[in-house]
């Protein structure tokens, strides 16, 4: 008989434990979190074989395991849960160490997943943006940058500055979630006995993953958690629909040759779908902090910082910006420049930390996801 030596990672354990897991050791393998469970499937189902391996240190095991991100969530497994182990909130302190290993820069993976740190993670993006700001001799919001009696954003920090270093960063953050999601790849391929090649014929499986993420027909499989569907849509299509907005910016600068503030009135229908984008996008989050708060009210637990950041930072990102909209419409120079300033900073910070924050699962996800349909290894919910 081959005998299995089992070394536990104590430190991993102790991470996990701290970032959110702490309920860890409760779980006694009674397996009702993967027989709730609306999506597992019913081969090797999950959550019940991640607790038995967080509980045993497996560090590089559960790394390598794509069930860790077809959890989405849902909380049915908590609700249920006769011992209180919290097992949805363990794989979501699981995912957080997945990103922590597989970070291109680990030391901004700390920055995003720590609430001891986030005063330190603002200060870069917000030292970037006072240095340009330094050098143009406008860090007083209350300075002169109006151009015929109107704010024109451009004058006090101009898009021939913010479309580099934006395009930099947006550039870093791809590199950074290439490189994550590559040696995630590589790891499961490697854990199914794929071989890192052969799972390159995965191909095939991309669109049809796709397509399942844009209709979010997974969330409709929860249980206690099932209003989840909405707000998240909400979000994806409002930074779907931002998105389009800045490519019609770019548009009207670099290909028809506009200047800033030409384009900026209320009746182009750029604004309309900029402004109908950012108001989707502070309904969605207000709606996922709501649903949030409720859960946390029923588990008894508030969830991690990791949980909680992306939250607040995306809803401020589109408060600041329809904020500084209305102030530039009401011609508030100060309050305008300054909620502006604060927009920049926080918009900086999410391309930074994307990577590396909760917004990861954009990446990791839908990897785990593609990898399951490839290997036959579906969702029960996209059977």
């Amino acid at each position: 008989m081959s005998e299995l030596i089992v070394e536990p990672d104590l430190k991993f354990i102790q991470g996990l434990t701290a970032s959110g897991a702490e309920t860890l050791k409760k779980c006694y393998q009674c397996a009702t979190c993967s027989v709730v469970c609306g999506i597992s499937p019913d081969g090797q189902p999950f959550p019940r074989k991640e607790m038995v391996w967080a509980q045993w240190g497996l560090k590089d095991k559960l790394a390598a395991d794509p069930d860790v991100w077809l959890c989405h969530n849902c909380g049915d497994c908590t609700a249920n849960c006769p011992r209180g182990a919290k097992p949805a909130e363990v794989l979501g302190a699981l995912r957080k160490a997945t990103v922590e290993k597989y970070a291109l820069v680990k030391p901004f993976a700390r920055l995003a997943g720590s609430g001891s740190m986030l005063i330190a993670a603002l200060i870069i993006p917000a030292v970037i943006i006072a240095a340009i700001l330094g050098s143009l001799g406008h860090l007083n919001p209350s300075g002169n940058y109006l151009r015929d009696g109107k704010i024109i954003f451009d004058a006090f920090f101009p898009i021939h500055y913010i479309d580099p270093l934006f395009t930099a960063a947006f550039l870093f953050a791809a590199v950074s979630a290439v490189y994550g999601t590559k040696r995630f790849w590589d790891d499961i391929c490697d854990g199914a006995g794929l071989g890192r090649y052969t799972g390159r014929n995965a191909l095939g499986s991309i669109i049809p993953t796709l397509v399942l993420v844009l209709k979010h027909d997974v969330f409709g499989s929860c249980g206690v958690n099932k209003d989840r569907k909405t707000p998240h849509l909400l979000v994806m299509f409002s930074f779907i629909a931002l998105a389009i907005t800045t490519g019609w910016a770019v548009f009207y600068l670099y290909v028809m040759g506009m200047k800033p503030g030409e384009y900026s009135s209320l009746g182009n229908p750029l604004k309309w779908l900029g402004n109908a984008g950012a108001i989707a996008l502070i309904a969605g989050t207000l709606l996922l902090i709501r649903n949030r708060k409720a859960k946390a009210d029923k588990d008894g637990k508030d969830g991690s910082y990791f949980d909680w950041s992306l939250l607040y930072l995306i809803l401020f990102i589109g408060m600041t910006g329809l904020g500084a909209e209305i102030f530039r419409i009401a011609n508030l120079a100060v309050l305008g420049y300054t909620v502006y300033m604060i927009h920049l900073v926080l918009i900086l910070s999410l391309f930074i930390y994307a990577p590396y924050s909760k917004l990861a699962h954009l990446f990791y996800r839908t990897a785990a996801m593609v990898f399951a349909r490839h290997t036959g290894r579906e969702l029960k919910s996209a059977a």
